[in-house]
């Protein structure tokens, strides 16, 4: 009997159990995958319309996103941002952000920020361009944020960013001054903006090392809503003032509130917002095990992890949702790209909104 009961339920189990794991990837189904370089995929970004796909892994390139066919190879550099109404394109290249027309691929002009050049973003109605960076003063470096109009280039004001204080994974506090903001983003309704900055920490007496943190800022004010060590990546939920800032955990942080709701799994590299704001896709998933071989869809609201997206063995680079939720771009290491179908996802996401946010 005890060796029918094995040949019987051990054989179940597993069968339950592969069900169980297969649930995930009945969800994502991948539908293209090209080569777009012979190195790593730095980031991704999509067209208004989600037609084209942006891509920089020592190249700017057009693709399309329904072939995987190449439009146009842009120029090199890193890809930064795309205007909302999707005419035009900045891209970083040593000292100096490139803007560029989409409709011919022609360099309009070049914006230097100051002595360090790192990061720009557009507005959100495009008229100006926001860039990161740093100013040298009579003995030491600024981090400052500079605002520019769009069309005429001409520098509109400088934001010197002020020392804070932040909290170290071991639970000490301790106040920095950046001297250089390297990273910026901004949320949907331009009203903030995500800043990782560099400070100069001491390590021994005398011994200075660079470290980094990110800062959530509002824009109306220039006031930082809160400060993350080691942070470098962020998103904003596209349905309401809610951020995911990704410090190797994932925070949530409710903007309008000023309140940090908590935070959950691991994440390196991806951190975007489905359209319904309802899901976030990340990168590794709960632990260090899982380092950066799958993308990782999670319930926004329950945290939960909803499903896993299978890649080959190599890490994922960069990430993103399309417009209309039902497909999601990863890109990895070796300079493949995958577009993977999430209709099943998004069926029941469509036309419905983030639930409240509330603490976990």
């Amino acid at each position: 009997m005890q060796r029918l009961l094995r040949i019987v339920i051990i054989p179940t189990i597993f069968f339950l159990l592969s069900i169980c794991a297969n649930a995930y990837d009945r969800i994502s189904k991948p539908i293209l995958r090209f080569d777009a370089y012979n190195t790593a995929v730095e980031k991704l970004a999509l067209s208004p319309d989600g037609l084209i796909l942006y891509s920089s892994g020592g190249a700017v390139k057009a693709w399309d996103v329904s072939t995987g066919d190449l439009i146009q190879n842009i120029h090199d550099g890193e890809l930064l941002d795309i205007s909302p109404d999707g005419e035009r394109i900045l891209i970083k290249i040593p000292g100096e952000i490139l803007l560029y027309d989409l409709n011919d691929f022609t360099l309009i002009t070049s914006i230097v920020h100051g002595s360090f050049t790192h990061e720009a973003v557009f507005s959100a109605d495009g008229s100006k361009i926001l860039t990161a960076g740093a100013d040298w003063t009579e003995d030491s470096y600024l981090a400052t944020i500079k605002i520019w109009n769009t069309n005429s280039e001409e520098l509109i004001s400088t934001h010197i960013r002020p020392s804070t204080q932040i909290q170290l994974s071991t639970g000490t506090i301790i106040p920095v001054t950046p001297v250089e903001c390297s990273k910026i983003s901004r949320s949907i309704n331009g009203d903030y903006l995500f800043l990782s900055n560099i400070y100069w920490g001491e390590i021994a007496p005398g011994a200075l090392v660079p470290f980094g943190y990110g800062e959530l800022v509002r824009i109306s004010d220039w006031s930082t809503l809160h400060a993350y060590s080691e942070s470098y990546l962020a998103a904003f939920s596209p349905v309401a003032d809610i951020a995911a800032v990704i410090t190797g955990n994932i925070y949530i942080h409710d903007l309008h509130e000023n309140v940090d709701l908590g935070h959950f799994g691991r994440a390196v590299n991806i951190c975007d917002f489905s359209p319904d704001g309802k899901y976030i896709l990340t990168d590794i998933g709960l632990d260090n095990t899982e380092i950066a071989t799958r993308g990782v869809v999670w319930d926004a609201v329950s945290r939960e992890i909803v499903c896993y997206i299978s890649s080959p063995n190599v890490a994922s680079t960069a990430g993103l949702w399309t417009e209309h939720g039902n497909r999601i771009i990863i890109a990895t290491e070796d300079g493949e790209i995958t577009v993977w179908d999430m209709s099943d996802l998004a069926q029941s996401s469509i036309g419905q909104e983030a639930e409240a946010y509330g603490e976990q």
